[in-house]
């Protein structure tokens, strides 16, 4: 719960809270992790740290893996999952999200729950609604107490 309390912390400060969905950065990520990516500059990044970038073949798509080597010349980089054997395209600088800062076991599945209507529905709109029937039944009670007429005769 602290570490949850902390992730958002940092969200609201301008980082992004990323589900993992796929065991290619096994076993430093894992499907159902859930990363903090830090806004950077992809020249502040260096060879080894675990980044997320959006695809170059998909814009929908945010990758998360580490940072194989950039270029020199073309300041490109080239990424690879953990899991794999092989490189990913390289990519502009452009593209990069940040650097991932910290790792929550598990909250991945939760952010993904999240995105799903029933995940909504009891994560955000019970909870208002439990509120809100709450203040009410304190406010007729508050009312009666005082001899409040609620209904003129």
């Amino acid at each position: 719960m602290v570490v949850a309390g902390y992730l958002l912390i940092m969200h609201l400060q301008g980082q992004r809270l990323l589900a993992v969905q796929t065991a290619s950065m096994q076993p430093t990520l894992r499907p159902g992790d859930a990363v903090l990516v830090k806004p950077v500059a992809a020249s502040q990044l260096h060879a080894g740290e675990i980044i997320s970038y959006i695809s170059a073949r998909d814009p929908t798509l945010v990758i998360t893996h580490r940072l194989v080597k950039i270029d020199d010349r073309t300041k490109w980089l080239t990424t690879s999952g953990d899991a794999l054997h092989t490189l990913d395209p390289t990519f502009p600088p452009r593209l990069v999200l940040g650097q991932v800062t910290a790792v929550a076991p598990g909250l991945g599945v939760v952010l993904d729950s999240l995105r799903k209507p029933v995940g909504l529905m009891l994560a955000v709109y019970v909870p208002a609604l439990l509120a809100i029937a709450s203040e009410v039944k304190r406010l007729l009670g508050h009312y009666k107490s005082q001899h409040y007429q609620l209904y003129p005769s």
